[in-house]
């Protein structure tokens, strides 16, 4: 998948994260490092990355709950799907992983 496309991609999880009610933040781990804007939501910051898994690319959202940590980008991945899913399954994926509705029983093995 071209870069290009995977920044779009990457710029969807963010406006869906922030269709469900996370707010963007400042944070060192944005200005210093280089890394995407940071997202808080009830207490829990996000930030979506990407990584190639077996020649595939995914989309990557780790999370922190303690401030300090997301200030500096430490953080622990939480979800990680396809970047080639459609704009509804990206969108899906957000509502899972903000709560907005629940994993299903049949939740896919992305492998």
């Amino acid at each position: 998948m071209e870069q290009e496309k995977i920044e779009a991609k990457k710029q969807s999880v963010e406006t869906y994260l922030e269709k469900y009610g996370a707010v963007a933040v400042e944070t060192k781990s944005e200005e210093t490092f280089g890394r995407r804007r940071t997202y808080e939501q009830g207490g829990v910051y996000y930030r979506v990355d990407e990584n190639e898994i077996d020649g595939r690319t995914f989309l990557i959202v780790s999370a922190a709950d303690d401030p300090k940590f997301a200030n500096v980008g430490v953080m622990e991945d939480v979800a990680a799907f396809p970047a080639d899913l459609s704009e509804e399954q990206i969108e899906k994926e957000v509502r899972y992983l903000l709560d907005v509705e629940p994993y299903p029983e049949n939740y896919p093995d992305y492998d």
